[in-house]
């Protein structure tokens, strides 16, 4: 019995009410806000606004001309690079998934990352004939 209160009084007292004016909806783990206002932690308006500098980075990367107008210190080509570093080589159809860019901007960025010296592209032939083109990362001798 006296468990039974101990173990209530353990998860009352985990518990809090949402912040936001009105709400009154039950928390958890003493979060301040419930799961509809969650937009209102630091953390996610932190996400929230890379997510929107990344995009405007890649929008105005996208309307430079080509390989040349891409810079290859900026967010994306830093998280195709680390994409490669993690998973090793892939198809620029898998990147574009990985890094959720279209095949165009990947394009872009991996012609970029080629003369940089970061990347190559490399084409490998098939079992059954064609070839496959795969992004790689360039060996750095020491």
């Amino acid at each position: 019995m006296a468990d039974r209160r101990r173990r209530r009084n353990r998860e009352e007292s985990a518990r809090e009410t949402c912040r936001v004016t009105g709400c009154g909806q039950v928390t958890s783990d003493k979060k301040p806000y419930c799961v509809d206002h969650i937009d209102r932690l630091p953390y996610v308006a932190q996400v929230r606004d890379e997510l929107a500098r990344r995009e405007a980075e890649t929008l105005a990367a996208a309307t430079r001309r080509g390989w040349r107008g891409i810079d290859t210190t900026t967010g994306a080509a830093r998280e195709i690079v680390h994409e490669l570093a993690v998973k090793g080589a892939q198809t620029p159809g898998r990147l574009a998934k990985s890094v959720e860019l279209n095949m165009d901007q990947v394009e872009g960025y991996v012609s970029a990352l080629e003369r940089a010296g970061i990347a190559k592209l490399v084409r490998t032939k098939r079992r059954r004939g064609g070839e496959r083109k795969v992004v790689e990362l360039v060996k750095k001798t020491a």
